[in-house]
């Protein structure tokens, strides 16, 4: 029934509840439902993510606008697309007269009405859309506010897909601050709907933790967050946390007046699924395989077989226009399809119900170990090897979901492979424990005959060792693993050289590393290997550092600066660049630090190079506590490094010089020293490295 509200005839339900955040989402709407042009505006997206109360509360601010009136359509009960004008005209009290179809009745009525009409859940009779069309031609006044799961794809349409709500940071699961998470849009809903059903509840420091989880697992979907906060009436933010991994059993509520599809999160996934076509269905449940998302290439290679003989773009592209998959830009920069985690749970249960999930996950397995075969390559390339790091980044869940699969199926040198492919995106990065991880456990299930690919995995193992600061077991499998390479490949045979080179050297077994950086650099010279060449050298450099003769490494690491620039390996040049500022800071040539660190930190920044970058921060530290106005900036960078060496597990690559440096940071400073620490503690390394580029750029 009409009734009036504020001189403004409507039918808009009274809401319950305020609605929390969306304000720029209100703010956009609005402007689009301003413009002249603009006629026909389409709220997308998934079941649960709270269109309809987006557009209720859009539909309301806009009622000054509208002298005719702003009506609300309920379209969730019908399901014949011929039912539709009827609908909207039975809501508008309008009734078909003698002689006249009430489509012509409907637009005689609206002719000259400057109107709104808000259509509620069109998805399900999306064939209506030419209706739609035709009363916007004949009605120049009426402007359509529509949700759906899919746009219409009318002329003029103006889509405007509908966003989770804002969760908070996997930093804030550290540290989070009760205070602070309720900025957040989904911990702010968290929060309202828990307190409706237990009206003492309050985010402690004891359930922060769990409660800003929650809400990150939750992807931010109100529907998820509602139904999950009204589970501490009886359990925990913890508790429920714990719980998580059966969501869609958990999140079920029981509110009346609400509709039933809304009641659980399996139903409005249901409400999707139904309208699906059987190809789409497929294709759905397959996707569910990829963890974090896949790029169009993976979905084509993992998901189709003959059983799906389909056009994976297409029926990819109505996934995305059903709201079930979203499209984003990934950081290699080509478009990637990724599944709401929610969303997702539901798709595995239906392709655990399909046939041929075996085939799908034997698919995804064999993918991404050829995958990492390609980055091998890559990763040592200077030119392509910030691409590779992005690439694999993004595809970081999906190798270990592909790792975790081809070793319970005992495809080990698959798995071997994988590993070998990958271990220099895990160094460069920071997942040192991780690859180590990966390294022991697939070492332990392959065969223990000494072929290539297992010893350059223990070679690979190594490294990890050996940047965490265990030379003993470092050394222990890289001569195992030296043993096969001196009777079968001599490149690998001079990369191990050189790694027993440079733990020896770290031992303080000069004479030692001194044998092996000549004989790797022998070795490379007869392979006519110029790359490698370079790294011998920044061997021999390194040890020269160590012995105390700054010049000769200061020598040898402007030769291999100039190889790194001509073969364009960005990483290698910031890594040497960083070790040449280390030996002007003791010859105390402040000026040259700090230019070396300057370049060296314009150079590194962009890449993402973890074990590199911390390097930086604790040079720029060192330096800077030369500077009264910087000491406080200083121990605000160690603390920093040191948070992002204990999570990946990074040692010190000088570790005597970087404690003299840290007690004298703590001299300095006395009482002021904690704090500053602490603070440093809690920065991205994003953030660490902006502030070190600040300090070499306002101080010197």
């Amino acid at each position: 029934p009409l009734r009036t509200l504020e001189n403004r005839p409507t039918n808009l339900p009274t809401q319950p509840t305020p609605l929390l955040g969306r304000e720029r989402e209100l703010e956009a709407i609005g402007g689009l439902l301003g413009r002249e042009a603009t006629r026909l505006v389409t709220l997308t997206g998934p079941g649960g993510i709270g269109k309809t109360r987006l557009a209720l509360q859009a539909a309301a601010e806009a009622l000054d606008e509208f002298p005719g009136g702003v009506f609300f359509v309920a379209l969730a009960a019908t399901s014949d697309p011929g039912l539709v004008v009827s609908t909207v005209a039975q809501t508008l009290g309008i009734r078909e007269g003698a002689g006249h179809t009430i489509d012509q009745v409907l637009k005689d009525h609206l002719l000259d009405k400057r109107l709104l009409l808000l259509l509620d859940n069109f998805e399900q009779v999306v064939e209506a859309a030419p209706d739609v069309s035709r009363l916007l031609a004949a009605c120049p006044e009426v402007k359509v506010l529509v949700t759906s799961r899919e746009p219409l794809h009318l002329p003029g349409e103006q889509e405007y897909p509908v966003r989770p709500l804002s969760v908070p940071d996997q930093r804030s699961l550290q540290r989070p601050d009760p205070r602070l998470l309720s900025q957040y849009e989904a911990v702010a809903l968290f929060l309202q709907r828990a307190q409706a059903v237990r009206p003492g509840f309050q985010i402690s420091n004891d359930s922060a933790p769990a409660v800003a989880e929650i809400c990150i697992r939750l992807d931010g979907l109100p529907l998820a967050i509602e139904l999950a906060a009204a589970r501490v009436k009886l359990l925990s933010p913890q508790a429920i946390l714990a719980r998580l991994d059966q969501r869609l059993k958990l999140l079920t509520g029981r509110a009346r007046g609400v509709p039933a599809r809304q009641q659980t999160l399996r139903s409005a996934i249901d409400w999707s699924y139904v309208l699906l076509e059987e190809p789409e269905r497929r294709l759905f449940a397959r996707l569910a395989v990829f963890v974090g998302g896949c790029t169009l290439e993976a979905a084509e290679a993992v998901c189709s077989d003959a059983e799906l003989d389909v056009d994976v773009l297409d029926t990819m592209a109505s996934l995305v226009d059903k709201s079930l998959v979203r499209q984003e830009e990934s950081g290699a920069g080509e478009p990637r399809f990724l599944m709401l985690e929610t969303i997702r749970e539901y798709a595995l249960e239906r392709l655990e119900a399909d046939p041929n999930a075996r085939g799908v996950r034997g698919r995804q397995g064999e993918y991404f170990a050829r995958l990492a075969e390609r980055a091998k390559e890559g990763l040592w390339r200077g030119s392509s090897q910030q691409a590779w790091l992005e690439r694999l980044e993004d595809e970081h869940a999906n190798l270990r979901a592909a790792l975790a699969w081809l070793l319970e199926q005992q495809q080990t040198e698959k798995a071997l492979q994988l590993v070998s492919g990958v271990w220099m995106f895990w160094l460069i990065r920071g997942y040192l424990r991780e690859g180590q991880r990966w390294s022991e456990e697939v070492l332990a299930r392959a065969d223990r005959s000494p072929s290539v690919l297992r010893a350059d995995v223990m070679a690979v193992l190594g490294e990890f060792y050996r940047f965490q600061g265990d030379f003993e077991r470092s050394t222990r499998v890289k001569e195992e693993a030296l043993s096969v390479f001196r009777r079968t490949d001599q490149r690998f045979t001079a990369a191990t050289l050189h790694d027993l080179g440079e733990i020896a050297q770290a031992q303080g077994q000069y004479e030692r590393a001194l044998k092996l950086h000549e004989e790797s650099l022998a070795l490379r010279r007869q392979l006519g290997d110029k790359g490698g060449i370079a790294h011998a050298l920044s061997g021999l450099a390194d040890l020269g550092i160590r012995t105390g003769d700054l010049p000769h490494a200061t020598a040898l690491y402007e030769e291999v600066l100039k190889t790194a620039r001509e073969v364009q390996d960005t990483s290698f040049a910031a890594f040497t660049l960083v070790n040449l500022a280390h030996i002007a800071r003791l010859e105390a040539n402040e000026a040259r630090t700090v230019s070396l660190l300057r370049q060296g930190l314009s150079l590194a920044s962009g890449q993402g190079e973890t074990y590199i970058l911390v390097e930086y921060l604790e040079e720029v530290a060192a330096v800077a506590l030369g500077r009264d106005q910087a000491v406080l900036a200083a121990a605000r960078l160690f603390g920093a490094s040191q948070a992002i060496r204990e999570t990946s597990g990074l040692a010190p690559s000088f570790p005597d010089d970087h404690e003299r440096n840290l007690a004298q940071a703590r001299r300095q400073l006395g009482e002021d020293f904690a704090a500053a620490w602490s603070e440093g503690r809690t920065m991205t390394l994003e953030e660490a490295v902006a502030h070190a580029l600040e300090i070499v750029t306002d101080n010197f």
